[in-house]
């Protein structure tokens, strides 16, 4: 005895493809403006220049965010074996893309040429990671009561 085995064919839905994305049938009305959208991205993305100026506004912004503090020393920390999305992650919102484009320059920006007038930079090496270690200047006086 025979069987006829019935082999269904699967239907691929009507797709539109364009540069940026591919869409279905019914969002064709949509697709122009989502186009225009991706257009206008893609040309602010390639307008956003590195600056030093620039990084380090947006440094002074996020590193007390980020940076790890040891009483013992007395100084703040940032190792560069941290990944560079929290530097942009953190970022305010009128810097954030600039500092998304521009995450893996700024963290090394840190270490060879950010410097801020409240802070003495000095670069740590432990056989492991390399810290950049960010102590006061001046320290304040106990208050006398």
């Amino acid at each position: 005895m025979k069987f006829n085995k019935t082999i269904k064919r699967k239907c691929k839905p009507l797709l539109i493809n364009t540069k940026h994305n591919s869409y279905y049938w019914w969002a064709a009305p949509l697709i122009p403006f989502v186009e225009l959208y991706c257009y206008i991205e893609e040309k602010m993305y390639e307008r956003r220049k590195w600056s030093e100026e620039k990084a380090t506004k947006v440094l002074n912004k996020v590193l007390p965010k980020i940076l790890e503090y040891v009483e013992e020393d007395n100084a703040f920390y940032y190792c560069m074996d941290w990944s560079s999305c929290s530097l942009y992650r953190k970022a305010p919102c009128y810097y954030y893309k600039w500092a998304e484009k521009f995450s893996y320059k700024l963290q090394r920006f840190i270490r060879d040429g950010y410097e801020n007038e409240d802070y003495v930079k000095t670069i740590e090496n432990d056989g492991y990671d390399v810290w950049v270690k960010f102590s006061e200047k001046y320290f304040k006086k106990p208050l006398d009561k």
